[in-house]
């Protein structure tokens, strides 16, 4: 299959104060035509600075030190604000955490839509409303019309992130990055979130980078998963394998945060992850997991691993015969 998205050897800093530091360390990951990549790690892992790289919206004081980020035959570190600007209209959608922060408020949703629409071509009201009425009923509204007349502070949230993915799909882009798009939703309109962006996906062979911190949430939507860990990607494979068959010391952790559902003597205790959360204010040249992991010898301390596979399956850990 053909890769939609190829990131090779991204390396990001960022300062604080005088102080620079790295979020995100020589990072490669591809993702084919049809694909779902779900990114999952804790809070501050680089799970956003990643999306944020690609769709060029860095923060001030963030620089890409190194790398290549290629949407099909585009490379989009090389190109100009106003170049992304385009991209980012037409050829990746984004779909947001927040749905409300994300919308503007003095805006009804038609003219959500032609701020979209209108940033190449030019279209009549007629064909704005044709199109986006298109891209609401297939984002699951029933009645398109009602909505487009509104503004964001009259609809729920389930409804606004609706409209945030038909927004985000309207121009049928090569690439979908949702950057936890339930977090704020409650568990049934999750559950019809990540339904629909799966349904979504297959009908239109469309290419799809998912950000979340919970490995079921991803489970649920994703074909391959990237574990994200310090900036760097700590393990990487088919659902299948990572759920089966974890080799990283992290994941295996991620893994057990999971409620179980079953009850009695088969009931798993939920085990969190000890130690503090990791922090690019503390790097050292080893694992950056190395402080919170059982596992750790002085030397993961000393040297970052290098990446290992078995098949498909990727991992960055000295310790494979042990664990």
């Amino acid at each position: 299959m053909t890769d939609i998205l190829n990131i090779h050897d991204l390396t990001v800093s960022m300062t604080n104060g005088e102080q620079r530091f790295t979020v995100l360390q020589h990072v490669d990951l591809c993702i084919k035509r049809g694909e779902i990549r779900a990114i999952v790690g804790e809070s501050g892992c680089g799970k956003s600075t990643l999306a944020n790289s690609i769709i060029g919206f860095l923060p001030a004081g963030a620089a890409v030190e190194s790398g290549s980020v290629r949407l099909a035959d585009t490379e989009l570190l090389s190109c100009t604000g106003e170049e992304m600007r385009m991209i980012r209209a037409e050829r990746i959608g984004v779909v947001f955490q927040d749905p409300f922060s994300a919308l503007d408020p003095v805006c009804t949703v038609r003219q959500l839509f032609r701020a979209i629409l209108t940033v190449r071509r030019r279209y009549s009201r007629a064909e704005i409303t044709e199109k986006a009425s298109a891209a609401l009923h297939g984002a699951g509204i029933k009645d398109p019309g009602t909505i487009l007349t509104r503004y964001p502070h009259e609809l729920s949230g389930g409804l606004r992130q609706r409209v945030l993915i038909a927004m985000a799909l309207v121009n049928e882009p090569d690439l979908l990055i949702a950057d936890e798009p339930t977090t704020a939703l409650d568990v049934t309109i999750q559950k019809e979130i990540l339904t629909l962006l799966r349904r979504l996906a297959r009908e239109r062979g469309l290419s799809v980078l998912f950000i979340t911190h919970s490995l079921d949430v991803a489970a649920e939507i994703a074909d391959t998963i990237s574990v994200f860990y310090g900036g760097r990607i700590a393990e990487e494979g088919k659902i299948s394998d990572i759920f089966a068959y974890p080799i990283h010391p992290y994941t295996q952790a991620l893994l057990k945060t999971i409620p179980s559902l079953s009850f009695g003597k088969e009931e798993r205790r939920l085990m969190p992850i000890e130690g503090e959360l990791f922090s690019f204010l503390d790097q050292h040249a080893g694992c950056p997991f190395a402080p919170r992991c059982p596992y750790a010898r002085d030397i993961c301390y000393q040297t970052c691993p290098d990446t290992k596979a078995i098949g498909d399956h990727t991992y960055t850990c000295i310790m494979e015969n042990q664990l």
